[in-house]
């Protein structure tokens, strides 16, 4: 078999075409009204490598169709015209994705049901096809499931949302940019490498599954060499910062720091950068340079670290009046407070500085921030999820909660009650019944660390009755994305109420959600995502904050709203209690992150870790119908620095540890 290649530039799919067959050619768009291709025997013509020559130009169309008349086989990618088809639009397939529902036109199709996903990737929605066209995939919008539509719940038969058809026995067609699949991230690996391997020897070519996912395993693994330590691995990840240009200089010095990777991987590989400037990711990067600092004495982490803090408290309101001391959410979100932001942009910064290295410069910054975060807390001890100002200077606010239907059990979100305007007074008065580990924990666990420097029982009393009024409510708290997530949201807060209580009950509590957590280990490494009762406010949503959780028993793990917070927490929990239960969940959760480290050629991805894996296949895959995050997205802080941060607080035991007996 002889193959004419037909494209704009070489890219995976044409290598792979050309490793498959004894005798191949590559023709550029360009060349081919001056060449003979007669004497092909099939051809691939690959309009997804740039996406520029998808509509053919007529004497391209001519050439083309002449060979698909002789009865050639032809492979068309992302081609508008030809034959008898017409297309009507472009679409993302952002939230769309390619379900088989046809497993036996080509040999070693991934079977019926399968679910493909592409990230964001272009393609064509159709207008006309021939009347005995035969489907193989077709998109669904955000379908049910997690490798596999549920049985019963095949799509109707939509042609105009085709992905791989057979629009003649001898014209196989593909909707979307196939052409640098590895690079655009295709997932899952072993379905797409099924799925590929059958197009490339239904043109005649010679292709395993195992040649395919080698092109996939050329672009990203998971994972360090046997013998890497947690140290490695964390400065490997602050070196991302720099190697993908992360950071935001102001008068030629470290100033903040970007969002981090958005939830877009484009057909050629490139990555959407979120380039706005958080406090909260400024603050955790912070910690995590601080961390470094202490374990390296190298001078530019502490520059950095000291850099981002100016950052974190040029945000806070410094002007006398009813909102001094709140810590606002962005630059672009002025009036905004979430006191869970605030905890991971200042005060646990600033507190765990002062704890552990003696540094209590952002003190009184700290006081100023939990004093204005107490004059809004609720007669529980709890605050709203968050809190807007009308003016800075004047003591009225805007409140978003959680509230849980009785009946359904299931949490959402919602207003004030009763009415939308509140002084800090009336927010005081109620409870804001917001019993959720995401929004107030570390609020919780600001309070007592303060106590814990500081020895001032106000914020002791403000921390156990928070804390117990989230506890009173376990195991259902307010969920955001799962109960993994308040699992591991609860144990950084319960580790310092650990060493700040003398009650029993509250000391038990940090032991009851540790067991609860490692319930949902995973054989392979990490923990699993699952929601009992799928109660969690972002359970089974579309169009929204999304799980990437699809039904528990999913192999899942979540690296921006669950783990990523569990290495600091489990090594506070060893270091405060000083029980070998949790130095082995420290070097458990080590381990994972060790594994689980993105490494690749490419340095937008080289040393991070995405939102979410799969442990089973270990590969970065999950439901991706996050409206903001998807499977590779990453936040500098959430992600990053939190989980560095934690490294290298295990790292540094011999440094510490006394600091925390105390």
């Amino acid at each position: 078999m002889k193959l004419c290649i037909i494209t704009d530039e070489k890219s995976q799919f044409s290598s792979l075409l050309e490793s498959s067959f004894e005798e191949s050619e590559t023709i550029l768009f360009d060349e081919l009204p001056e060449r003979d291709i007669n004497g092909f025997d099939a051809i691939a013509l690959l309009c997804g490598a740039t996406g520029k020559n998808n509509m053919l130009i007529s004497n391209i169309r001519l050439i083309v169709e002449k060979q698909l008349r002789l009865g050639k086989r032809i492979f068309a990618e992302a081609c508008h015209y030809i034959g008898d088809i017409r297309t009507q639009e472009i679409l993302s397939t952002r939230y769309d994705r390619p379900v088989i529902i046809n497993d036996e036109a080509l040999e070693g199709l991934p079977k019926k049901r399968i679910l493909l996903d592409e990230q964001s990737n272009e393609r064509i929605r159709y207008a006309n096809l021939p009347e005995n066209t035969i489907p193989i995939a077709q998109y669904v919008h955000n379908p049910e499931g997690f490798y596999s539509l549920p049985e019963g719940k095949e799509p109707e038969n939509e042609p105009k949302d085709y992905a791989l058809f057979l629009a003649s026995p001898n014209l196989l067609m593909c909707s979307f940019r196939l052409s640098n699949f590895a690079s655009a991230k295709f997932s899952p690996r072993d379905e797409w490498a099924s799925m590929i391997s059958a197009i490339v020897r239904w043109l005649g070519g010679k292709c395993e599954n195992q040649d395919v996912l080698s092109i996939f395993e050329g672009v990203y693994k998971l994972g360090n060499s046997e013998g890497t330590t947690a140290r490695t691995v964390a400065q490997d990840a602050l070196k991302w910062l720099d190697n993908a240009d992360m950071l935001v200089r102001s008068c030629g010095k470290v100033y903040a720091v970007k969002e981090g990777l958005g939830a877009n991987v484009y057909p050629d590989g490139r990555h959407a950068v979120l380039g706005q400037v958080r406090p909260d990711c400024a603050g955790e990067i912070s910690l995590a340079y601080y961390m470094n600092w202490l374990l390296t004495g190298e001078e530019r982490m502490i520059q950095n670290a000291d850099g981002l803090m100016r950052f974190v408290t040029d945000t806070q309101v410094k002007t006398p009046g009813p909102n001094k001391g709140m810590e606002r959410w962005t630059p672009s979100s002025w009036c905004v407070c979430y006191q869970d932001d605030a905890a991971r942009s200042l005060l646990l910064p600033g507190l765990w500085r002062a704890y552990i290295g003696g540094d209590e410069r952002y003190l009184p910054e700290v006081k100023e921030c939990l004093d204005f975060l107490l004059s809004t807390t609720g007669s529980d001890g709890l605050r709203f999820s968050r809190t807007d100002y009308i003016s800075e200077s004047k003591d009225v606010y805007t409140v978003m909660g959680c509230r849980q239907n009785p009946e359904t059990r299931k949490w959402s979100y919602s207003g004030g009650p009763g009415k939308t305007y509140f002084t800090s007074e009336e927010l005081r008065s109620i409870p804001a019944d917001v019993p959720s580990a995401h929004y107030n924990a570390y609020y919780m666990a600001s309070l007592l660390l303060y106590y814990l420097i500081t020895k001032d029982k106000k914020y002791y009393d403000a921390g156990v009755k928070g804390m117990r009024s989230i506890m009173a409510h376990y195991p259902e708290t307010a969920r955001e994305h799962s109960e993994t997530q308040e699992l591991c949201r609860l144990m950084l807060p319960l580790s310092i109420l650990w060493k700040a209580t003398d009650d029993p009950e509250m000391k038990s509590w940090l032991y009851m959600v540790a067991r609860d957590l490692n319930a949902h280990r995973h054989k392979n490494g990490g923990f699993c995502e699952w929601d009992t009762g799928y109660i969690a406010c972002c359970a089974g949503v579309k169009g929204g904050e999304s799980s990437v959780l699809s039904e528990n028993g999913d192999p899942v793990s979540d690296l921006l709203y669950s783990v990523n917070w569990l290495p600091i927490a489990v090594t506070a929990a060893y270091y405060f209690t000083g029980d070998e239960y949790f130095a082995e969940m420290k070097d458990y959760v080590a381990r994972f992150f060790i594994d689980s480290q993105i490494r690749s050629d490419d340095k937008i991805i080289d040393g991070i870790w995405p939102r979410s894996i799969d442990l089973d296949r270990h590969e970065v895959y999950g439901v991706p119908n996050d409206v903001g995050w998807a499977p590779w997205s990453v936040e500098t802080g959430w992600t990053v620095g939190e989980i560095v941060a934690g490294l290298l607080l295990g790292e540094l035991e011999e440094k510490v540890r006394d600091r925390f007996s105390k």
